[in-house]
């Protein structure tokens, strides 16, 4: 599957409950430079990002990471995590006044680029 724009988004990869959002599917795709990103949607309406994209650190990143939005989605991080479709990367960026941990999507290889 070749994902590349902006609004490739395929089928969610994780459903998931959090009080502030309700039931919510996860849902990523392929920013057209190749990195992915991950936005919670309820049904057909998109709620908010699981990721962050912080356009000087982009570089930064490997395939399958992506920098956690933190910011928004606190309260949830170990919920979300206990999910087991990611894993740590031990990789923290701190960018103004908020950090960022970097997280990796575990089957991110069986998408191609």
């Amino acid at each position: 599957m070749i994902l590349r724009g902006l609004h490739d988004i395929i089928r969610p990869v994780l459903k998931v409950q959090l009080p502030l959002y309700g039931d919510l599917d996860l849902k990523f795709g392929i920013y057209g430079d190749g990195h992915m990103y991950l936005s919670l949607y309820q049904g057909h309406v998109y709620t908010t990002n699981l990721t962050v994209r912080l356009e000087e650190f982009m570089d930064t990143l490997e395939p399958g990471e992506f920098f956690f939005n933190r910011q928004k989605l606190a309260e949830y991080e170990n919920d979300i995590f206990d999910s087991n479709f990611f894993e740590h990367t031990g990789k923290v960026i701190v960018s103004g006044y908020h950090t960022y941990p970097v997280w990796r999507y575990k089957n991110y290889d069986r998408f191609t680029i």
